[in-house]
């Protein structure tokens, strides 16, 4: 398997820095081929006569790794993590070892040289408390290469500070002073070697584009109660009434009908069985529900499930994020609210894999994540989610300042005012910015008290979203532009008209197919006509 040039330059800056003495990091984008970037360190540096450990903390990202590697090689490695097979002796002595950190954790195994972590988001830093904090304490003299498509943490912030020199390579926390023993502002990783993002890899080929949806009336989550830093997904649970969740079901049946494989995710189990209830109902999707308490073989069943096609739906919380590998998917819904950009990242990250047949896919976000914190291009948005002391130099202007800023908003979504989204900003579309779509009706009225014709248009972009648009015709007097909009409909006028008179006629005349459609403050106009 051939390396794209940009893994080939993420493996060339990490072993580089590497060579300096430094614990890199390679942050890419969710969908960009990190397994094989990982298996060509992993053999690169067994070739220098190094051990390398390749950790994470799901058996299925071992599983994926392992056969990408021996896609790779036939190198031997060892294979460290009980829920696939008990360590052998051969396991824990090969040179190149994949493994959980939950197993190797508790090995008498040779110290590594070097130690990958896949998903390295997950790497706290909390005076060493953590599992990954101990085994570094424990190999003090093993590097570290950090690889993710979210290099921030809720809690702390960059799981990464930047250092000038590799000083911090024997293993010790990154740029910190000591307490009692025990560093603090610690960071395992110092260096920043490779970026590679969404935008790049759409626009390059490598990513299948986003497009969104927002509903304008969101899930009401101002009496929802915080546990740490994200909302009490209980409480926001009990916030989601029967009748707002039979509404997005009977919706996703119109907006989102052509779409092959849908994934949505939800604060609680309770939640994600009703969701697979209602829509088994209201639609003619074939669901299955993913959950922590199933073991390995129910979740492989439903993984195959999803490939074979016996469902092209799947409801779930937390299991359909890192390590959830589906190409195919191309549509997200999220009824799950998060304060954690980095959480809403992974998310968002599942519908940017490449697949046949796949134009794009569609996010459609029904709990007020794209409204609080934005897309998937946002690397520093961590800066939001905690509320520490930052630099103002590295803070941007358009970051909101706090975590969760409370909206007046209603408890039951009018769910047809689902508007465009930007999923890669998280914006509604702006001012002055166009759009095309379709009309599926179009009539004219003269306002109360005015002297013109309002042109009403109800349309619908091409992943519908719907728009209600607005055309204004003046036929007091000798218009070019009104006789053009007439003579399209094959309406015979004379100008001067009286407007009320004139308006009655749009109705049943023949409409547009499409539009282009400009948007100014709340307001859309309709700029062209396609007949």
């Amino acid at each position: 398997m051939r390396a794209r040039p940009y893994q080939l330059e993420a493996i060339k800056s990490c072993l580089a820095d590497l060579e300096k003495g430094f614990n890199p990091v390679a942050n890419l984008a969710t969908g960009t081929g990190k397994s094989l970037i990982i298996a060509d360190l992993a053999y690169t540096l067994s070739r220098q006569n190094k051990r390398v450990w390749i950790l994470t903390h799901t058996t299925k990202l071992v599983q994926q790794n392992v056969a990408q590697f021996k896609r790779l090689s036939a190198l031997p490695v060892g294979i460290c993590c009980s829920s696939i097979h008990k360590p052998t002796e051969q396991d824990i002595n090969e040179k190149i070892i994949y493994g959980t950190i939950q197993t190797i954790s508790n090995l008498s195994i040779l110290a590594a040289d070097v130690i990958i972590i896949d998903e390295a988001h997950r790497v706290p830093f909390e005076n060493g408390k953590s599992q990954y904090e101990k085994l570094f304490t424990a190999y003090p003299q093993a590097q570290r290469i950090a690889l993710t498509a979210t290099p921030w943490r809720l809690d702390n912030g960059l799981i990464y500070k930047e250092k000038d020199d590799g000083t911090s390579s024997n293993g010790s926390f990154s740029d910190s002073s000591e307490i009692g023993g025990i560093a603090s502002d610690t960071r395992w990783f110092n260096k920043c070697s490779y970026e590679y993002n969404v935008e790049q890899g759409v626009e390059q080929g490598y990513l299948s584009p986003l497009v969104g949806a927002s509903s304008r009336i969101q899930l009401d989550l101002s009496d929802c109660e915080l546990i740490g830093n994200d909302f009490n997904q209980a409480d926001a649970s009990r916030l989601i009434t029967d009748s707002w969740l039979t509404s997005v079901c009977k919706k996703l049946d119109t907006v989102a009908r052509d779409r092959k494989i849908m994934a949505v995710y939800t604060p609680t189990i309770l939640v994600a069985m009703t969701v697979k209830k209602k829509l088994e109902k209201y639609t003619d999707r074939k669901v299955a529900v993913l959950h922590s308490k199933m073991d390995q073989d129910e979740r492989q069943e439903i993984y195959q499930g999803l490939e074979d096609g016996r469902y092209n739906t799947v409801t779930s919380v937390d299991m359909l994020t890192t390590g959830f590998n589906l190409p195919s998917l191309d549509c997200i819904v999220c009824l799950r609210p998060t304060l954690s950009s980095s959480l809403w990242v992974q998310i968002l990250g599942r519908g940017t894999r490449l697949s046949q047949g796949k134009k794009d896919c569609l996010v459609l976000d029904f709990s007020g994540n794209f409204l609080r914190l934005g897309g998937c291009a946002m690397m520093p948005q961590w800066t939001m989610e905690k509320r520490p002391t930052i630099p103002d130099e590295i803070v941007e202007g358009n970051f909101i300042p706090l975590p969760f800023v409370k909206k007046e908003r209603f408890l039951h979504p009018g769910l047809t005012t689902i508007e465009p989204v930007d999923p890669n900003t998280g914006k509604a579309v702006g001012d002055n910015d166009t759009v095309t779509a379709t009309v599926s009706a179009c009539q004219g009225f003269v306002p109360r008290g005015k002297n013109y014709i309002s042109v009403k248009y109800v349309c619908l972009t091409e992943n519908n979203a719907k728009i209600t648009a607005s055309k204004f015709l003046n036929t007091n007097k000798e218009s070019d532009d009104v006789y053009r909009f007439f003579d399209r409909r094959q309406l015979p006028i004379q100008l001067p008209s009286p407007p009320n008179r004139l308006s009655y006629m749009i109705k049943s005349a023949p409409k547009p197919s499409s539009v282009v459609l400009k948007k100014r403050g709340q307001y859309w106009n309709v700029l062209e006509e396609t007949f």
